[in-house]
């Protein structure tokens, strides 16, 4: 895994958290600039790049969730995503022609919710009353 962390480097290095990446590339991008070997006969070659992400995100300390989500299985900054960004641009050059949007997430407490789903579950009636209403925001002065 790779990782920064100067002494001085304010904010960037503050606030460490597990993140959440989560990639939307353009197909049609990915068509035109994934490097495509010469005797490559499968039309859809191009999705190759997705395992090509994986395998650098994997090597990164982060698991794949589900298709084009990964979260970190240790804490980061975002100096620490900053620079595997810039790694990754680095190591995958077809990827920042291909992007549509890449963002990071910062991930507080998980909580599965699979038990609400098993057959042991609780009756609704035994749990917590979810509110009608959401709470009105209260104004403040700067509004």
């Amino acid at each position: 895994m790779y990782s920064l962390r100067p002494g001085r480097c304010g904010v960037l290095c503050s606030m460490g958290s597990r993140k959440q990446i989560t990639f939307d590339l353009s197909q049609d991008a990915l068509r035109q600039r994934y490097p495509r070997k010469e005797t490559a006969q499968d039309p859809q070659f191009f999705k190759r790049a997705y395992k090509d992400i994986q395998r650098f995100m994997e090597s990164n300390g982060f698991e794949r969730r589900q298709y084009s989500v990964y979260v970190s299985t240790e804490e980061l900054t975002a100096l620490d995503v900053a620079v595997l960004t810039q790694r990754m641009a680095e190591e995958l050059p077809w990827l920042r022609h291909c992007v549509r949007e890449i963002t990071a997430t910062n991930i507080g407490a998980r909580h599965s919710l699979l038990g609400l789903l098993r057959d042991h579950a609780p009756p609704a009636e035994l749990l917590p009353p979810v509110p009608k209403e959401r709470p009105k925001k209260r104004k403040t002065q700067e509004q």
